[in-house]
């Protein structure tokens, strides 16, 4: 809808150390949609005596301003898939359904990535505040809030890097299925997602941590066969991949930077699929 190719990611920006007290944070935009992660801890957890391994625990939100976003697409509609109308929103109070499904997503899909045996008796506090949102706002947490446990120095098995993408059955022509990577909210077609023009389709999401090829997390909704199914995350799979190779050339920037005592720098920002300057 936008122009780009359907293997290719809207463009990209991230920057490190983005807030001040946390143990580690980070910022990312895939175009129009903003998120921020900061990470706290270790610390020492006080609802056991003693634990093997540490606990990773997130805090999935979105800004009042997103909440608003949501409602005008029609995305944000209450009820079971919304939640309570004055819950959530960035503040402290409780988290509508949709975070705390999307608070579970995010922590499922990083804790593979975690050594927590590492951190006996200890939390790690994964804080998530989706800014601004026009599709794909769990995948662009999930890599985020990765970049951010790097940054605070949480000893990882690898990067964990996540992308969304809209899967949909044309109404028309040839009936093959067709996959969007990275679609924004108007491409994933309404809440079911995968609409353009068709009846069938479906979101997809993916979490991988490339390194050692494991998928850390799947989810979906919506309606798709299963090679509608295969070829979503095949494409997925692929955009986490570009998405990790961003990742990672901007966590070894960074790394650069503060061993030559420059500071976080100002982010840098990337244009689609090839990784291109915007």
């Amino acid at each position: 809808m936008d122009g780009r190719a359907y293997n290719q990611l809207r463009p990209v920006f991230i920057d490190l150390n983005t807030v001040s007290h946390a143990s580690g944070s980070a910022y990312l935009e895939m175009e129009h949609t903003k998120v921020l992660v900061a990470v706290y801890g270790p610390k020492a957890r006080q609802d056991v005596e003693f634990s093997d391994e540490g606990k990773l625990r997130c805090d999935f939100r979105y800004s009042p301003f997103a909440l608003r976003a949501r409602r005008q697409t029609g995305k944000e509609k209450g009820g079971r898939e919304g939640g309570r109308e004055g819950g959530g929103g960035g503040g402290g109070g409780p988290q509508r359904d949709e975070e705390r499904a999307a608070s579970r997503t995010v922590s499922q899909a990083l804790e593979a990535s975690v050594q927590l045996a590492k951190l006996p008796k200890s939390v790690v506090e994964v804080f998530v505040l989706v800014l601004q949102t026009d599709g794909g706002e769990v995948g662009a947490a999930i890599s985020c809030a990765s970049l951010a446990l790097a940054e605070a120095g949480i000893e990882l098995f690898g990067l964990v890097a996540s992308c969304e993408v809209v899967a949909f059955m044309p109404s028309e022509g040839k009936r093959e299925w067709r996959v969007r990577v990275d679609p924004s909210a108007a491409e994933e077609g309404g809440e079911e997602g995968g609409r353009e023009g068709g009846k069938e389709g479906g979101v997809v999401g993916l979490a991988l941590m490339p390194v050692s090829g494991e998928v850390t997390q799947v989810w979906q909704k919506g309606r798709l066969d299963s090679h509608g199914i295969e070829r979503a995350l095949e494409m997925a799979a692929d955009g986490a991949r570009m998405v990790h190779a961003l990742m990672r050339r901007r966590l070894l920037t960074y790394m650069e930077q503060e061993g030559g005592g420059e500071g976080g720098g100002e982010g840098e920002r990337r244009g689609g699929g090839e990784g291109m300057e915007r």
